[in-house]
């Protein structure tokens, strides 16, 4: 019998009251998607509680006069959401579970006032304690945007590390971890934040390494890219993950401190000239809104997969940045997917990181509508930390490119699709007749890493939607993506 043995990647453990940097996996948790509707609406009972190591709910504010505030008492009391989010604990009690205070909505003046105050400061911890006591939190994670900045006080910088070094003191005292979500990119380490002295007082930095790009910079743009890209100016060249993270360790981050921000969500542009499509194309500003997020310039994955089960839009997966983007007609994509998160992880992995979050977990395709399965960029992520930046085969399935054709067509349009080998390729339609003969999956008679969902539609016949197993073929017997050692074609 023949066995594939992976190498796995050992690294150094945390030191923290918390996990192994080959589990850590920090989830935020957005409330307000418990307002959407269809697959956008996501509820605290929705949270698998199995993949993430800390769960994150968000958000509650500060007061001026240094109390916790609830920014929306309808859903957090009212409909229970405190309560019901502790309760996650009776699913798997070693889950930990943090409340984060700010985000970019509370601005950053009414922190400043509190951190340079020696008294507000003193009753903002006081206040921050008795309410992770009072509800069972863990943790407690500070999301100030940002020290220093948006109405914030050039004193900012100093003060911030004395409000991390006395709710450290305060927390020690009561078991609780201390947690702080931050600006990712180097500027905000000059005007915000001292990250050799942030590191002697929390448990983990959250870095941020999103929001790289914005849809009115005037062209297309990664949300997220690991590395830079030849294609874009010098001006551009540090907006990467990579950057962010070699400019935290230089400043002094141990990297057992720094937790791998990724996004599940993307950002899309309006394309000045449909032809002219490629990263650093000329656009004339966000693309349309989603029908989940409502917001211009903003998608997150469940919206970006469910435009890529329409049809008709090419995936290119760009090899420099490691992250794929997608157009159709005047609108640009720049997003994550299954590929790109585990590049991110496999990266967190080998530098050494104390782990990876993501914001947020409710905007993953949580009931798995684009053929992936449930929650499968977090599965992803998952999987990968499980397995030290090794592949586990069992649960490996590239990103799909989406196709479609029934009985009665015989041809479809290809389009382009991810891959790691080159910048670009094209999948080809499904051969001549249908490969679909059941409800399930089909292998491409012709290609074995070549397979197809099938569903029957309206016309009698079957929709079949095809994937793509990158390097691997598909197992017709355990109906995953598999290495070819193990698969018969």
């Amino acid at each position: 019998m023949r066995k594939v043995f992976l190498f796995i990647i050992s690294f150094f453990t945390v030191v923290c009251p918390c996990l192994t940097a080959t589990d850590t996996f920090f989830c935020y948790f957005a409330t307000w998607a418990t307002y959407r509707n269809g697959n956008g609406k996501v509820d605290i009972e929705n949270i698998d509680v199995h993949l993430c190591t800390h769960v994150i709910y968000t958000f509650v504010g500060l007061s001026s006069s240094g109390d916790v505030k609830l920014l929306d008492s309808w859903h957090d009391i009212s409909l229970g959401g405190l309560d019901r989010f502790i309760n996650l604990k009776k699913k798997n009690p070693s889950l930990k579970l943090l409340v984060a205070m700010g985000g970019w909505n509370e601005g950053s003046t009414i922190y400043s006032n509190v951190a340079n105050s020696p008294n507000l400061r003193s009753k903002m911890v006081s206040s921050v304690v008795n309410f992770c006591k009072k509800y069972g939190f863990d943790g407690f994670d500070l999301d100030w945007e940002y020290p220093g900045l948006r109405g914030g006080a050039s004193t900012d910088r100093v003060a911030y590390i004395e409000l991390l070094k006395a709710l450290r003191t305060a927390f020690n005292n009561e078991g609780l971890i201390l947690t702080t979500a931050v600006g990712a990119s180097a500027h905000f380490l000059s005007s915000s934040y001292n990250a050799a002295e942030m590191v002697k007082h929390v448990h983990y930095i959250l870095l941020m390494t999103y929001d790289l790009r914005s849809a009115y910079d005037g062209n297309t743009g990664q949300n997220s890219p690991l590395y830079s890209s030849s294609k874009e100016s010098s001006s551009v060249s540090t907006y990467n993950v990579h950057s962010a993270v070699n400019a935290w360790i230089q400043a002094g981050a141990n990297p057992s401190s720094l937790v791998l921000g990724i996004p599940l969500y993307g950002k899309s542009f309006t394309l000045a000239n449909s032809n002219n499509n490629g990263l650093g194309a000329r656009t004339t500003g966000p693309g349309p809104a989603g029908p989940y997020t409502e917001t211009p310039g903003t998608l997150n994955y469940i919206e970006v997969c469910e435009k890529h089960l329409q049809g008709g839009w090419a995936i290119v997966w760009d090899n420099d940045q490691k992250v794929p983007y997608a157009y159709k007609g005047n609108e640009w994509i720049g997003y994550d997917n299954i590929d790109s998160v585990k590049e991110k992880t496999e990266y967190a992995i080998s530098r050494n990181l104390a782990g990876v979050m993501i914001y947020s977990l409710e905007q993953d395709d949580i009931r798995g509508i684009c053929g992936n399965g449930e929650y499968p960029l977090m599965s992803a992520i998952r999987s990968t930390l499980n397995n030290g930046g090794g592949m586990d085969p069992s649960t490996t399935t590239k990103e799909p490119s989406i196709t479609t054709s029934t009985k009665s067509s015989s041809t479809s349009s290809a389009i382009s699709t991810t891959t790691k080998s080159s910048s670009t390729s094209t999948i080809l339609p499904p051969p001549s007749g249908t490969v679909c003969q059941d409800v399930g999956y089909a292998r491409d008679p012709n290609k074995c890493n070549i397979f197809y969902r099938c569903e029957k539609n309206l016309q009698g016949g079957f929709k079949e939607t095809q994937f793509d197993c990158g390097n691997l073929c598909f197992d017709l017997n355990r109906n995953v993506c598999n290495y070819c050692t193990s698969v018969t074609c």
